[in-house]
């Protein structure tokens, strides 16, 4: 629809949408805002940097500012404003940063005490996600079980969250297993038994991602999903990862979420896959070696 309008009233309705009460609406309406690509759209988005309080809504915010502008500033709007001040009047914008590029200077931009194997966490409102599928439980060379570092490193996650945070936490085979029917505050007495919980969850399988992807994703509270895995869907009616892709791709359009991804041994055709899917919904990849500190 915005792309049929003029750009007075496609400014005007991307500013209404990117001041709605619900999140998910919001981070569409700076999406459209960048998409205009004018001085008037990029000072809106700063303004709604400055004003916006969902975690991950703000940082989709920085995201598009450093596409756009070339600059690596993060969350403090005060230098976006200097820079958005700047540009001349009435003209679309060069886009500046490479989506890879933007994605390294978002990831430098977190601290390393609120990350996930790895990954910086970018949202107050997160669903993690876990293929319980044969590679989680194979032993590795030096005989530990990749469960159990998951177990580790999940624990330092959880325990450096603000108790602000909301999360949910979806291992999966070929059925999803959620901790809890939508998100939770993380409290500490909550985290402790959600950590519980996980340690003891020994369920094996075909990794069915799509599926606890859905479940995500019906949970309004959920902006982000950082999902673990092998890359290689085996579960579920949908299996296949460019199917996969297609589909989730589609739902976002109409429910915005970020889907961060951790690779874990994955064959290069899915690594390629995996970070489609991510850059397109605003979210990053990562590859690692569970052996590694």
């Amino acid at each position: 629809v915005l792309g049929r309008l003029k750009p007075p009233d496609a400014l005007g309705e991307a500013l209404r949408l990117s001041g709605d009460a619900d999140a998910r609406v919001r981070m569409r309406g700076i999406e459209c805002l960048d998409a205009i690509g004018t001085r008037a759209s990029m000072l809106a988005i700063v303004g709604r940097l400055a004003s916006e309080p969902r975690l991950r809504v703000r940082w989709r915010a920085v995201d598009l500012l450093q596409r756009t502008s070339g600059l690596k500033h993060r969350l403090d709007p005060r230098p976006w404003k200097l820079w958005a001040e700047e540009l001349p009047e009435g003209r679309v914008l060069k886009r500046g940063m490479s989506p890879e590029a933007a994605a390294r200077a978002e990831a430098q931009g977190a601290t390393r005490a609120s990350g996930f194997a790895g990954l910086s966490i970018l949202s107050d409102h997160v669903a993690f996600l876990f293929d319980f599928s044969g590679s989680m439980w194979t032993p590795m060379a030096d005989g530990r079980v990749p469960k159990d570092i998951v177990d580790a490193k999940l624990r330092l996650a959880l325990e450096a969250l603000p108790e602000t945070t909301e999360f949910n936490l979806i291992p999966f085979t070929n059925v999803p297993i959620p901790y809890a029917p939508e998100a939770r505050a993380a409290k500490r007495g909550e985290v402790e038994k959600a950590l519980e919980w996980f340690s003891k969850c020994r369920e094996k399988g075909r990794g069915n991602f799509y599926d606890a992807a859905r479940i995500a994703m019906v949970d309004p509270a959920i902006d982000t999903i950082v999902v673990l895995t092998d890359g290689v869907p085996t579960g579920g009616l949908h299996s296949e990862m460019d199917l996969i892709v297609a589909l989730l791709l589609e739902r976002a359009r109409t429910r915005p979420i970020v889907i961060d991804s951790i690779l874990v041994d994955s064959p290069p055709g899915t690594v390629k896959r995996w970070r489609e899917l991510s850059e397109r919904t605003g979210g990053r990849s990562i590859e690692i070696d569970l052996s590694q500190p």
